[in-house]
């Protein structure tokens, strides 16, 4: 639900992501250990937890506390759901077996006793499995009207109007209010530095106080050349080869966790002196919650920045991404006040124009900047220049979310100024929280692909390399499910929801009779990607250590290659299905019912399938071969299960199905043998010695290097031609690729032999009659 502060709690930890996820999976874990899940237990808790959602006058955080513990009811039964339904059929199996025998007066005795026995056991179960069936439906039922309760509280908070910001008393009063409040905090300390008790127990507290403000001060002033000057040296001693991806690390550890370290300590130190309480406890609990935003913010758009100056072609910033960089820095400090105050709010109290005030600072200053950052950006996002002249997808998505940010900002500061602080503070917020986290999950994602292809430079692993791929999805899957709960987190989701939720996902949901839960998608998906990953060593030890050491050509070597990719991933895709429990038997009838849809609309594509599997066992076209199939004349470049690609002389591509190369007649010129033959056609002059012109033609077709020796070649005085005598040369080739190219000098040395010998080579030519034996010649006088 969205709430008026960003960020609730105080952000006293580093991970929240991590913490997230962690609180709510051990949170569940550990209520549902110590749950007593007993018929009275129900029902004494069902009926408190009723009263409490019908009258509806709990608070927010006692209706989420209801509702966990409404999930933990819910997680039980549904552990306990499938074991009592397996022994209600287990027993009721064994009754059946037992009840139609027949025995011995003292057999049948203890029969009998058994029996009684098992129809005790077999009404306790069934009594179990009334009690689960009732715990699901009756908590699904109060979790979902929990669910519309909170939701109707949030959207009338979100759509509430307040005092108006612009009354000059509102801002009077929140002078006065904060005015107290330091007066409050100088009273504390003073009263705090004057009690004797305090004192004695900051002095005892000394060491412990004195050794967190030194290490803060050290960390703060020293540590990063402490680290730099220790250990970058023994990197470039011992590591040089992993020093470029542990110097990633270290300046993480410089700049994010050394200064974090310090603020902390510092905070030790003056909470261990015992003087901080009351008031000060507040303003000092404000302060860190103000300084780990800002550093973390800061920090975040410090590497983003960073990391688009180093991809960019000129290698330098550019001035509106300073601008740009500068305004975020800013923006970090707006969010930190914004949980500054909300500090202020959730501790103190104050009264309703003094919240007002506080928002309508944050949302003024948030819509400026926030304005001013997606101008920046729509403006020269799409001045930058793009590959074949289409605009990236992450272009398009930063020019969407500045146009969002353009509309939301204008629309912040205008229904705040109107009144509606609590709305335009949430959306305001919830949008700066966005950007951030759409931020750092780029940044996440480049880091995590550098740093696994910075391993694979270092190891030098074919193998790895090629599992970039799946490597790339899987971290995103990742990824993007921790994001999307930080996301979540961002829009004022609390742990409990955020937690609900988390468990409804892994619960899964029924459709169609099948369980869809996040735990059947990641086993399918593990499965997927480990299946993939085998097929592919698989394909690397075949390639490199089994298949060159065999005789099989290159074209067999290729098509086992592409025959084990098959296999691997289909028993892949069968073993996902299996062990994530897909139930395909629910599909049966709809496969059936598609089934005559599918043969005509897809009669082709099984057509094309079958005959790219006959063409990859039998072979009677390989890769590399010199086809000719209709019209189309080429190299086989690719055979793949559906189609083939062809490489013609003029180096296009022609896709052509599988099913025309098995129902039209292929000539293959290469698939025994590359030897071929070729024939060249001569014709002379009229007149010419036939003798002379047949001894010349042998003599060139024996000296040409392409031309066998065995048999050798051959000339045929073919006909009379109208024009001329024709001959044909007729000559092996060793090798039939060379055909072009061997006819082309064939034909020049005959050129120049006729030429030396005086042979002229004829060439068509008429003699046109006009014939009119009526003609009339009129002169003009």
């Amino acid at each position: 639900m969205m709430e008026t502060n960003l960020l609730r709690s105080r952000f006293h930890t580093l991970t929240w992501l991590i913490a997230i996820v962690w609180a709510s999976w051990t949170q569940i874990l550990s209520a549902q250990e110590e749950i007593s899940f007993d018929i009275e237990t129900w029902l004494n808790f069902s009926s408190r937890a009723e009263r409490v959602v019908t009258n509806q006058a709990a608070s927010d955080e006692a209706f989420l506390n209801l509702q966990s513990q409404l999930v933990v009811w819910k997680n039980a039964a549904q552990s306990q759901l499938q074991p009592t339904q397996a022994e209600i059929a287990r027993i009721t199996g064994r009754i059946e077996a037992l009840a139609g025998s027949n025995q011995e007066e003292e057999e049948q005795s203890r029969l009998n006793r058994l029996l009684d026995e098992l129809n005790g056991n077999l009404s306790d179960a069934e009594i179990r499995l009334g009690l689960i069936t009732d715990v699901q439906q009756v908590t699904n039922g109060l979790i979902d009207e929990i669910n519309n309760i909170l939701a109707t509280r949030s959207r009338d908070r979100l759509y509430s109007i307040g005092p108006s910001p612009l009354n000059p008393a509102h801002w009077q009063e929140t002078v006065l209010f904060f005015g107290s409040f330091f007066s409050n905090v100088f009273v504390d300390l003073s009263h705090s530095l004057g009690s004797q008790a305090q004192r004695t127990q900051a002095w005892q507290n000394i060491g412990v106080t004195l050794l967190f403000l030194a290490s803060s001060i050290f960390i703060m002033f020293f540590g990063r050349q402490v680290v730099n000057k220790t250990i970058l040296p023994l990197l470039d001693q011992n590591a040089p080869r992993t020093k470029p991806l542990l110097e990633s690390f270290i300046s993480v550890f410089n700049t994010l966790i050394l200064p974090l370290a310090s603020l902390y300590l510092f905070y030790w130190a003056i909470i261990s002196t015992g003087f901080i309480y009351s008031q000060s406890l507040i303003l000092v609990d404000a302060l860190l919650s103000l300084g780990v935003v800002v550093l973390s913010v800061n920090w975040l758009a410090r590497e983003v920045y960073h990391l688009i100056v180093s991809n960019s072609a000129e290698q330098k910033p550019q001035v509106w991404q300073r601008q740009i960089f500068n305004m975020s820095l800013i923006i970090g400090w707006i969010l930190g006040l914004d949980v500054f105050f909300n500090e202020f709010v959730n501790y103190q109290g104050s009264l309703p124009q003094v919240d007002v005030i506080l928002s309508y600072i944050v949302i003024l200053l948030g819509g400026i900047f926030l304005f001013r950052v997606a101008r920046i950006l729509s403006t020269n996002i799409p001045k930058l220049p793009n590959k074949d002249d289409k605009r990236s997808p992450l272009g398009i998505l930063i020019s969407l979310l500045a146009r969002v940010s353009i509309i939301v900002s204008v629309l912040a500061i205008g229904f705040g100024t109107a009144g509606f602080t609590v709305g335009a503070n949430t959306i305001l917020m919830a949008t700066l929280a966005t950007l951030l986290v759409i931020a750092g999950y780029w940044f996440a994602m480049n880091v995590f692909i550098k740093f696994y292809f910075a391993i694979c430079q270092i190891t030098e692993s074919e193998i790895l390399r090629s599992w970039s791929g799946p490597f790339i999805i899987v971290i995103g899957l990742i990824n993007t499910m921790l994001f999307a709960i930080l996301l979540l987190y961002s829009w004022g989701y609390s742990y409990e929801e955020i937690a609900l939720f988390w468990n409804s996902a892994i619960q899964g949901v029924e459709v169609g009779g099948q369980l869809i839960s996040l735990e059947v998608v990641w086993v399918f998906l593990l499965v997927i990607v480990v299946g993939y990953l085998l097929t592919r060593i698989s394909r690397v030890i075949l390639n490199q250590y089994v298949l060159p050491y065999t005789k099989m050509d290159l074209g067999l070597q290729s098509s086992t290659l592409k025959i084990v990719s098959y296999i691997g991933l289909g028993i892949t895709l069968v073993v996902a299905v299996s062990l994530a429990g897909i139930d395909l038997t629910n599909l049966a009838i709809v496969i059936g019912a598609l089934s005559v849809g599918i043969g005509f609309g897809l009669q082709e594509v099984v057509s094309n399938f079958i005959s790219g599997l006959i063409l990859l066992f039998e072979r009677p076209v390989k890769e590399g071969d010199w086809i000719e199939v209709g019209s189309t004349s080429g190299t086989v470049r690719k055979i793949s299960v559906r189609s083939t690609t062809i490489e013609t002389f003029d180096r296009a591509e022609v896709v052509v199905p599988n099913k025309d190369l098995m129902a039209q007649a292929v000539k293959n010129w290469t698939l025994g043998t590359r030897i071929g033959r070729i024939i060249i056609p001569v014709g002379v002059a009229y007149g010419s010695d036939v003798g002379q012109v047949q001894e010349i033609l042998l003599q060139i077709a024996k000296e040409h290097p392409a031309v066998a020796d065995d048999p050798a070649p051959s000339v045929a005085f073919m006909r009379f031609g109208a024009d001329a005598l024709e001959f044909d040369i007729r000559a092996i080739l060793t090798d039939v690729n060379f055909m072009i190219s061997a006819r082309s000098e064939i034909n020049f040395n005959i050129a120049k032999r006729f030429e030396e010998e005086g042979i002229e080579i004829p060439f068509s030519q008429r003699d046109i009659w006009l014939r009119n034996d009526h003609i009339n010649i009129r002169t003009m006088s």
